[in-house]
């Protein structure tokens, strides 16, 4: 199993706005009250991936979990084959991504959110030494 990173830290904003009419003393009042939330993703974060499937054009998609505590919160990374990468996909137009059952306001630097493996580099070396006893007519 591959250990993921994201590249880029990201911003999950979502706002509700909730609208509430009453009936006071014979008279209206509109009360309208909003709530936030913000999930962040720092860059270089740590994730596992937790399903792999294609999408209807061939594409590979990972679902790759960052949240320790649940594996239903999940980003999505669609196999960007120009880049050779994992890219965060996202809604461009409306830049709005979905994370576990809830729909978020993706925000992240200029570039993409996608997907690092980090490798470490192993050589070992074997050496080879076989002595030629010389080669003689029979």
């Amino acid at each position: 199993m591959l250990q993921y990173y994201i590249s880029d830290t990201v911003n999950l904003i979502r706002g509700s706005l909730i609208h509430n009419v009453e009936i006071r003393n014979g008279a209206g009042l509109r009360r309208e009250r909003s709530a936030t939330g913000e999930i962040v993703i720092q860059k270089g974060t740590a994730g596992v991936l937790v399903n792999s499937f294609f999408n209807s054009e061939g594409r590979r998609i990972l679902a790759v979990s960052f949240d320790d505590a649940n594996d239903r919160d999940v980003l999505f990374f669609l196999w960007s084959p120009n880049d050779r990468r994992f890219n965060l996909d996202y809604d461009i137009e409306s830049r709005l991504v979905g994370y576990g059952d809830q729909q978020y306001q993706v925000v992240f630097s200029d570039e993409t959110p996608h997907l690092l493996i980090s490798f470490t580099e192993e050589r070992t070396h074997d050496p080879f030494e076989r002595v030629i006893q010389g080669r003689f007519i029979r």
